[in-house]
């Protein structure tokens, strides 16, 4: 039993239940319960009693726009403030884990090239620069303090062990 009105297009029944079809509603609509199956929306959709948190399908340009405080989305880009919180994932091919943050380079040490920053240590190229946790630091080359590093030598101006030139040479030979 209920009540019906039109051609079946709206009615009530003694449960509680109505069904329109096409139905316009003006003013607002207050429910403590129930499912949605779908909705178009043409202006804002709010979140709350101040209209602070909303989604929009029309947000100036015609695209869609998420904005929730210190969040906001839309069909480009992604604007926060506060933490970030990923204990995983990806962020612009770099992976992200619990322990470190990678790009290739699985590990601090490994001979891959790439980006490795853990817990354990940093590392750079494919095993030529790498730092441990524990301060151990592996470089094949370069420049430290104005001496030179090589894989079999350190130098500062005095180029080999045999050079005539001043300064300090320690090597293999």
């Amino acid at each position: 039993d209920g009540i019906g009105l039109g051609a079946g297009t709206f009615y009530v029944t003694a449960a509680g239940a109505l069904t329109a079809t096409n139905a316009t509603v003006t003013g607002s609509i207050s429910a403590t319960s129930g499912t949605l199956k779908e909705m178009t929306v043409t202006g804002k959709l709010y979140f709350g009693d101040n209209k602070t948190y909303y989604i929009s399908p029309n947000y100036n340009n015609g695209s869609w726009y998420l904005y929730f405080k210190n969040f906001k989305v839309d069909d480009t880009n992604c604007y926060f403030s506060g933490s970030l919180n990923a204990p995983s994932g990806t962020i612009g091919g770099f992976t992200v884990s619990t322990a470190a943050i990678y790009k290739t380079k699985t590990s601090y040490s490994s001979s891959t090239a790439g980006v490795y920053v853990g817990t354990d240590g940093i590392g750079l190229g494919a095993g030529t620069f790498f730092v441990s946790s524990y301060g151990s630091l592996t470089a094949k080359s370069g420049t430290v303090g104005g001496f030179t590093i090589g894989s079999s030598y350190v130098y500062k101006t005095k180029t080999s062990y045999s050079s005539s030139v001043a300064g300090v040479y320690l090597g293999t030979d």
